[in-house]
C-alpha cells in the first residue's frame, strides 16, 4: 500500500472532506474551509515532481477505483510508473505553508460537550449532549457561507452520526436511533423535521446498500431493513448509489445479528474464535469485521435481503492489531482502525501504518464522489490528509 499525506499544523477537534473542501473544526470550535484545489495548487508550486499524485490522490481520488484506472493497473509498466510518482511525495508528509488560504467561521453551537461532527445534505450536524444541532451551507458560492449560528433540532443526547440515501441517523445511546430523511430536500423547514424511532438503543450506525447495522453496544448489531422510494430530486450526496432513491423507512425488518455472525465463525474456526473475548463489530458496504481482544480478525461477507435475515458467508481470520480497537471504518480499499497509539489501514490480509500518533478523529469518506480513498485524522499537533493506494494489484472493494 502506497501513501501520500498532507499535514496542515493547529489546534483542531475533526476534519471533514466535503464538495472539493477541507472543512476544518478548530479547539475553538469555529469552521476553516480549505479548498483542495488551492492546496493541490501549493503542492504543485512548491513540489513540481509531486504535481501528478497531488493531482490522483487530492483532486480527483475517484480515478483511483475507476474501470479505466484498475485496467492500466494490471500493466506492470504502468503501476511501476504510478508507484514511482508516489515516491516523489515527501516524505512523511506535505506540509501546508501558512500563506494557503482558508476562510474562518465563527458560530455558536449551544452546548458545552460535542460528542460529533457529521457533513451531509448540504449541511453541517453536530451531536452533543445538549441534543443535535445543525446549519445549512451555501456551498455555491466561492467560499461556503455558514450561519452564525446552529439550530437545535432534538433534545436527546447524540454520540454518533451517520447517513445514506438522503437519510440522517444520529445514535443516542439509550435513546434510541433516530433518523428523518426530511433534510434532503432543500425547500423543507428544519425545525419541523419529524425524527423518527428505529431502535431503542444505539451507539453507532453504519450502512449497508440494503440496510443499516445499528450496534446497541460496541459487540451487539442489529441488521434493520430500509425502505426507499424515488426522490423527487436527485441528492447530492449518494453518487455512489446513484442519488434517486430517498430511505422512506428504517425498522420494518429487524434481525439481531451477534448470533448468527457467531455462529458463522464458529463453524469454520472453532479453535480459534471465543466469543467471550470479542472487543468489537463494525461494517463495511460488504463485510462485517470482528476484533477480539487476543488479537484475531475475523471478515464475513454480508449481504441484506429486502426480506428475512441477510445473507453471511465466512471470508477470513486474519492476525489483527494486538491492541485495543477505539474505532473502525471502512474505505474503497479496505478498513481504517484507530487504537491507542496508532491509525492502521488494513486490505488483503496486510496491516499498513498510515499516522504512529493517537487521534482525536479519525474520517473516511468511501461513498463521496472524490474521497473514496482518503483519510482525514486529527490529531493534538493538527490534520492528516492521507491518500492510499493499493500498489499489489489485488485490489478487493470492501
Amino acid at each position: 500500500m502506497r501513501t501520500a499525506t498532507i499535514y496542515i499544523p493547529g489546534d483542531f477537534e475533526d476534519a471533514y472532506l466535503y464538495m472539493g473542501w477541507l472543512v476544518v473544526v478548530t479547539a475553538e470550535r469555529s469552521f476553516r474551509f480549505y479548498s483542495l484545489d488551492d492546496i493541490v495548487a501549493e503542492v504543485c508550486k512548491l513540489v513540481p515532481s509531486s504535481a501528478y499524485i497531488a493531482e490522483l490522490m487530492f483532486r480527483h481520488n475517484e480515478w483511483l477505483t475507476s474501470a479505466q484506472f484498475m485496467s492500466l493497473a494490471k500493466t506492470p509498466s504502468a503501476l511501476e510508473e504510478v508507484v514511482r510518482q508516489f515516491n516523489l511525495f515527501p516524505k512523511p508528509h506535505f506540509q501546508i505553508p501558512p500563506e494557503v488560504g482558508f476562510k474562518e467561521h465563527d458560530v455558536r453551537i449551544d452546548t458545552n460537550v460535542v460528542l460529533d461532527y457529521f457533513i451531509y445534505n448540504r449541511q453541517i450536524y453536530v451531536g452533543s449532549k445538549d441534543g443535535l444541532f445543525s446549519a445549512i451551507v451555501d456551498w455555491d458560492e466561492d467560499v461556503p457561507l455558514l450561519p452564525a449560528r446552529f439550530r437545535k433540532r432534538f433534545e436527546q443526547r447524540c454520540i454518533n452520526l451517520t447517513g445514506r440515501f438522503g437519510a440522517v441517523a444520529a445514535s443516542c445511546g439509550d435513546d434510541g436511533l433516530l433518523w428523518s430523511a426530511e433534510d434532503a430536500y432543500g425547500d423543507l423547514n428544519p425545525e419541523n423535521t419529524q425524527w423518527e424511532l428505529a431502535e431503542d438503543k444505539s451507539v453507532r450506525a453504519r450502512w449497508l446498500p440494503n440496510g443499516i447495522i445499528n450496534y446497541k453496544t460496541a459487540i451487539d448489531p442489529n441488521l434493520l431493513g430500509i425502505r426507499k422510494t424515488r426522490s423527487r430530486e436527485r441528492l447530492a450526496d449518494d453518487q455512489d448509489d446513484h442519488g434517486d432513491l430517498i430511505v422512506a423507512a428504517i425498522g420494518e425488518e429487524r434481525t439481531p445479528l451477534q448470533q448468527l455472525l457467531l455462529s458463522e465463525i464458529k463453524s469454520h474456526t472453532p479453535d480459534v474464535f471465543d466469543a467471550d473475548l470479542i472487543q468489537y463489530i463494525f461494517n463495511s458496504d460488504k463485510v462485517v469485521f470482528i476484533f477480539t481482544f487476543d488479537g484475531h480478525f475475523f471478515a464475513l461477507d454480508v449481504k441484506a435481503r429486502k426480506v428475512g435475515p441477510p445473507q453471511l458467508r465466512f471470508s477470513h481470520t486474519y492476525k489483527g492489531a494486538d491492541t485495543r480497537i477505539l474505532s473502525a471504518a471502512a474505505t474503497k480499499l479496505g478498513a481504517v482502525l484507530e487504537t491507542d497509539h496508532r491509525v492502521w489501514h488494513f486490505a488483503n490480509g496486510e496491516w499498513t501504518p498510515v499516522l504512529d500518533s493517537r487521534a482525536i478523529s479519525v474520517r473516511t469518506f468511501p461513498n463521496a464522489k472524490n474521497s473514496h480513498n482518503l483519510i482525514s485524522v486529527t490529531t493534538q499537533d493538527g490534520v492528516y490528509l492521507v491518500g492510499m493506494f493499493d500498489d499489489t494489484r489485488r485490489l478487493v472493494t470492501m
